[in-house]
C-alpha cells in the first residue's frame, strides 16, 4: 500500500511450437508486462512478419465486427472465450464474418433507402402544405410552354427589393402564405425572361419549393397522396425493424463470439510479433510482481512439459525507471488514488502517497467546508448524482467522504445549515475564534510540509539520490533551513527575538550549503568538487534558486492560511443568506434559505474541493513527490 510493489524482470526462452500455447497461458494469468528489453547477440526483435500481419487482419476484422454491432444497434456481451488459435482461427471467422456482414448490409441498405424516400416525402409534404391555399392543380404549376413559374420562399423584407429589380420585365408576384418572418411567393414571367428572374430571385435570397412528379391535383389532394405514400413507407420501417430483430436472433451469438475472439487473437498476434527470436527459438521479456513468478513459472513449465529456460532477475539500479508501478490498495483507498494519479503515477522507486492524501484531503476539505447539514447534502448530492449516472462510483465516493468530512468538522463547529445555535460547539465557532482557526491552518500547514520533507528524504535514500537527500532545497539542509526560519519567526512572533550572531550564522551556513549543492551533489556521487558550467554563470542561477526557495518555505506556510479563511468564509456566507431571507420577508424566507444553500453546497463545495487540489499539488506534492511512472499493464485477455 505505501510502496509500489516489487517487480522481478522474467526472461522465458521457448520453443516456436510452444510459443502460441505459451502466450495464451501468459495473458490468461495476467500477470507480466511485456518489455523491449535489449536483445542479446545474435537475436533479432523487428516485428516478425507473420504475426504482424495476423495482428493487423485480426484488428480489421474487429472494426468490421464493430460496424455490424453498431447497424443492428448492439453493444458486445462479456463472454469468456477457449481454445484461441491466432493462426487458424482467422480464415473461418473472416468467412463466417462476410456471410453475416452481406445479410446485415442488404438489410441496412434497403432500411437507408426507406429512411431516405421518408426524408424526401416529409420534405414534399411541408412544400405542398404552403401551396395549400392555392386551388391549382400541382401539374398545372410544372413546366409550361410559355409562361415561367418559380414558387418558393423568401423574407418579408426582401419582397419589395424582388420586385424593384424586376422592373424590367413583365411579372406577377402572389403571395400565398406567411412562414414565421418569411411569406411563401408564386412568380410568374414569359419564357424569355426566366434567367433575368433566376438572377433577380437569387439576389433576394430565394429559397425554391420543389414540387412532386408524381402526384397530381389540387395541393389538397396531393397532400393526401403523400400522406398515404408516408403510411406505406412507415409500414415498410417496421417491417425492417422486424427484419433487424431477426437477424440480431440469428447472428448475435457468432458475432458476440467472433467479437472476443478476433480481439483476444489480435492481442496474441501484437504480443508474439514483439518477441526476440533466433532460428526457432522465442525469447519473452517482461516484467511480473515478485509475487506471481512462482505461479508464472510453474504454469510455463506445465505447458511447455520442461521444454522451456526461465530467468528472473532483479531490477539493477541503472534500470530502476523502466520498471512500471503496480499499486495494491485496499478498496476504501481507491477514490482518494485518482487524486494521485491526475498529478502523477509514483515511479518505482517512490511512495505512494494515497494513504496520506487521503487523510489531508478529508482533513483539509473538512475544516473549510465545516457544517453538518452541508456535508450530509453533499454526501446526498454524491449519491444522487452516481445513481443517475452524472458522477462514476470512485468520484461518488470521493465527494461523499468530503461531505462526510465536512459534516464531521461541523459537529467540532457547532454549525448546522449555518445555524450555529442548534449545536453546542465542541471546539470553537469560526466567526468567533477566528484566530484560533487560522494559527490551526498554519499548524496544519507546518505539520504537512514536514511530512513532505520527510518522504522526500524517504524517497532519496530509496533512489540512493545522496544530493536530493542531503543538500536539495527539500532534503535534510532545506529541512533544517525551514526550521531555523520558523524558529526565528515564532520567537520574533512571542516577543523573544533570538540572538542575531547564533542565529544568522546558522542560516548563512545552511544557506551557504543550498548554494552550493551541485558541487557537493556531484562530490557525493564521487565525481569530484566542480560544476558542469562557470562559476559566474553557476552563482548567478543558484542565487536566484536559493531565493526561490526561501520565499517558498514562507509562501508554502503561509498558503494554509486558507484552510481557516475559508472556514470563516463559510460560516460568513451562511450569515449573510439568512440576512438576505430576513429582508425577502415571511413570503421569500424560505426560498432565499434554499436558493442560498443550493449555492453553498454546489458552487462553494466546488471552490473548497479547488482550494484543497492546489493544496495537495503545489505545496504538499511539490516536496517530494515527482509522479513520473508508468502503470503497470499486463498481457491480459480482454474482457
Amino acid at each position: 500500500m505505501w510502496t509500489p510493489t516489487p517487480m522481478r524482470e522474467v526472461h522465458i526462452l521457448v520453443l516456436d511450437e510452444d510459443v502460441e500455447s505459451v502466450t495464451l497461458a501468459l495473458a490468461q494469468l495476467g500477470v507480466i508486462e511485456l518489455s523491449d528489453s535489449e536483445m542479446p547477440s545474435g537475436w533479432q526483435q523487428e516485428v516478425e512478419e507473420e504475426w504482424g500481419r495476423l495482428a493487423s487482419e485480426y484488428s480489421a476484422l474487429v472494426r468490421r465486427l464493430g460496424d455490424l454491432f453498431r447497424l443492428l444497434e448492439l453493444h458486445p456481451r462479456p463472454r469468456p472465450v477457449h481454445h484461441l488459435s491466432p493462426r487458424k482461427d482467422l480464415e473461418h471467422m473472416c468467412t463466417l464474418c462476410t456471410t453475416i456482414e452481406e445479410a446485415i448490409r442488404s438489410w441496412a441498405k434497403a432500411r437507408a433507402e426507406t429512411e431516405q424516400r421518408i426524408q424526401h416525402r416529409q420534405a414534399l409534404l411541408k412544400h405542398l402544405q404552403i401551396l395549400a391555399p392555392l386551388d391549382i392543380p400541382v401539374e398545372a404549376l410544372q413546366e409550361q410552354e410559355h409562361v415561367y413559374i418559380a414558387l418558393g420562399v423568401l423574407q418579408h423584407e426582401n419582397l419589395p427589393r424582388l420586385e424593384r429589380s424586376l422592373f424590367r420585365i413583365p411579372f406577377t408576384i402572389l403571395p400565398i402564405a406567411q412562414v414565421d418572418d418569411h411569406v411563401a411567393v408564386v412568380v410568374v414571367t414569359p419564357r424569355e425572361h426566366k434567367e433575368t428572374l433566376d438572377r433577380a430571385l437569387h439576389s433576394a435570397f430565394w429559397t425554391p419549393i420543389s414540387l412532386p412528379e408524381d402526384v397530381r391535383g389540387s395541393p389538397q389532394e396531393a397532400i393526401a397522396q403523400v400522406q398515404a405514400h408516408l403510411e406505406d413507407l412507415h409500414r415498410q420501417l417496421q417491417e425492417h425493424e422486424a427484419h433487424r430483430r431477426r437477424l440480431i436472433e440469428q447472428w448475435e451469438e457468432s458475432l458476440v463470439e467472433m467479437w472476443h475472439r478476433a480481439q483476444a487473437n489480435a492481442l496474441l498476434a501484437r504480443a508474439m510479433s514483439r518477441y526476440g527470436r533466433r532460428d526457432s527459438l522465442r525469447l519473452i521479456s517482461g516484467w511480473v510482481p515478485a509475487s506471481q513468478v512462482d505461479v508464472l513459472s510453474q504454469t510455463i513449465l506445465e505447458i511447455t512439459q520442461g521444454r522451456v529456460t526461465i530467468e528472473v532477475r532483479e531490477p539493477t539500479p541503472h534500470r530502476l525507471r523502466e520498471v512500471p508501478t503496480f499499486l495494491h490498495m485496499p478498496r476504501w483507498l481507491r477514490p482518494f488514488a485518482q487524486i494521485v494519479t491526475t498529478f502523477g503515477v509514483p515511479s518505482y522507486t517512490e511512495i505512494n502517497p494515497t494513504p496520506l492524501v487521503a487523510l489531508t484531503f478529508l482533513f483539509m476539505y473538512g475544516m473549510m467546508f465545516g457544517d453538518v447539514g452541508h456535508g450530509l447534502l453533499l454526501l446526498l448530492a454524491a449519491w444522487f448524482a452516481h445513481r443517475r449516472g452524472w458522477l462514476g462510483k470512485e468520484m461518488a465516493q470521493l465527494v461523499g467522504a468530503a461531505g462526510v468530512s465536512g459534516a464531521l468538522f461541523g459537529f467540532i463547529y457547532g454549525s448546522v445549515l449555518g445555524y450555529e445555535h442548534l449545536l453546542p460547539a465542541l471546539w470553537t465557532r469560526p466567526l468567533e475564534g477566528m484566530g484560533q482557526i487560522l494559527l490551526l491552518g498554519v499548524i496544519a500547514g507546518v505539520f504537512v510540509l514536514n511530512v513532505g520533507f520527510l518522504l522526500n528524504a524517504f524517497n532519496a535514500w530509496r533512489e540512493r539520490d545522496w544530493e536530493r537527500l542531503l543538500v536539495d532545497k527539500n532534503g535534510l539542509v532545506g529541512w533544517l533551513l525551514y526550521w531555523v526560519l520558523l524558529g526565528g519567526a515564532v520567537s520574533a512572533a512571542r516577543g523573544r527575538a533570538l540572538p542575531w550572531t547564533g542565529w544568522g550564522s546558522v542560516i548563512l551556513l545552511l544557506a551557504g550549503l543550498l548554494f552550493l549543492h551541485e558541487p557537493l551533489g556531484r562530490w557525493l556521487r564521487g565525481e569530484g568538487f566542480k560544476l558542469s558550467t562557470g562559476w559566474g554563470t553557476y552563482s548567478v542561477q543558484a542565487f536566484f534558486e536559493l531565493f526561490e526557495a526561501l520565499i517558498s518555505y514562507i509562501s508554502n506556510s503561509l498558503s494554509f492560511i486558507r484552510l481557516g479563511a475559508f472556514a470563516v468564509a463559510h460560516a460568513g456566507l451562511s450569515q449573510v443568506i439568512f440576512l438576505l431571507a430576513h429582508m425577502a420577508g415571511s413570503v421569500g424566507y424560505w426560498l432565499v434559505v434554499l436558493i442560498g444553500t443550493i449555492v453553498i453546497v454546489g458552487f462553494e463545495g466546488l471552490i473548497v474541493g479547488i482550494q484543497t487540489l492546489r493544496l495537495e499539488y503545489y505545496e504538499f506534492f511539490s516536496k517530494f513527490f515527482r509522479g513520473e511512472g508508468r502503470p503497470f499493464h499486463p498481457l491480459r485477455l480482454p474482457s
